[in-house]
């Protein structure tokens, strides 16, 4: 692949092809509800925005977004067409949603694009 086609597009089994338009979309996304978390009070951290810092893995899988305020934990992960239902959405379902239920004060919330 050359570096002119991975610019347009990211494309994997197990993701499905997110398109540069797409992408761009699903970072857009997340960095508004990262800022609107971080707006209300939380410390924010968000993958793929340089503005916040990476968040850590939750059992295995980074979520795009954790947010702490107090002792409550919220995770958000954001989908995008090609991403809904794709095995890697699924996986992060099942374990984001393990993580919530392992304390009571955790929430898992899934936003798409569409």
């Amino acid at each position: 692949m050359t570096s002119s086609t991975y610019s347009r597009s990211v494309s994997s089994p197990e993701v499905g092809v997110r398109e540069f338009s797409e992408s761009k979309k699903h970072k857009s996304v997340i960095k508004r509800i990262a800022l609107a978390f971080e707006r209300d009070g939380f410390n924010v951290k968000a993958d793929h925005i340089s503005e916040f810092s990476t968040p850590e893995t939750c059992i295995v899988m980074r979520p795009d977004i954790k947010a702490k305020k107090n002792d409550k934990e919220i995770i958000v992960e954001v989908e995008t067409r090609n991403s809904i239902g794709s095995r890697r959405d699924k996986m992060q379902r099942r374990e984001f949603g393990e993580w919530a239920k392992e304390e009571p004060n955790r929430d898992f919330r899934r936003e798409t694009t569409i």
